[in-house]
């Protein structure tokens, strides 16, 4: 399942692009845009890391699609992909004459951050999108992915979403007007 979820995510990568590209990009007051990673999957069923691209490397495509630095200010624009995780997890039922399940949990991080050039902290903020999904263990392995490719996909337009709208509130002086 891992290697046909990887070949399907492409699609979300595509899906994802087009409605990224449907906002306008921002343009901040920095001299330049880091993107780095805290993430690191820990779990022995993160599915996450199977998908090519990945779900971190789709945040961070997004990122460098959306946000530019005007190089007319000293400050520097973090974002810290924080979590990027999706696992499966297969749960037996307990009944005997009961179904086995399968959980996706999917948790998506992002911090972003302004850092003067006295390499103080100026603004801060952080978005997530979470959700949860639950399916029969006797779901087609095409359902799963479809399921997957799905939540996947809502959660980051969600993150996105939320970001643009914080960074657009809440850092007005670090935009470029």
């Amino acid at each position: 399942m891992r290697i046909l979820l990887s070949s399907l995510f492409i699609f979300i990568s595509f899906a994802f692009s087009a409605q990224a590209q449907n906002n306008p990009p921002i343009t901040l007051n920095v001299k330049n845009i880091e993107i780095v990673s805290n993430y690191i999957p820990t779990e022995n069923n993160n599915i996450d890391t199977s998908m090519n691209p990945s779900p971190k490397d789709l945040i961070s495509q997004w990122i460098q699609k959306s946000f530019f630095a005007n190089q007319k200010s000293s400050n520097i624009a973090k974002f810290n992909i924080k979590n990027a995780a999706i696992t499966e997890s297969y749960i037996k039922s307990e009944s005997f004459f009961g179904n086995d399940i399968i959980k996706y949990i999917a948790n998506f991080i992002l911090e972003f951050e302004i850092i003067g050039d006295d390499n103080k902290l100026k603004a801060r903020a952080i978005t997530k999108s979470w959700g949860t999904r639950t399916i029969s263990a006797e779901t087609t392995i095409e359902e799963r992915e479809n399921i997957v490719h799905e939540m996947a996909l809502k959660l980051l337009e969600n993150l996105a979403q939320q970001t643009d709208k914080e960074i657009k509130n809440g850092f007005k002086e670090y935009i470029n007007k």
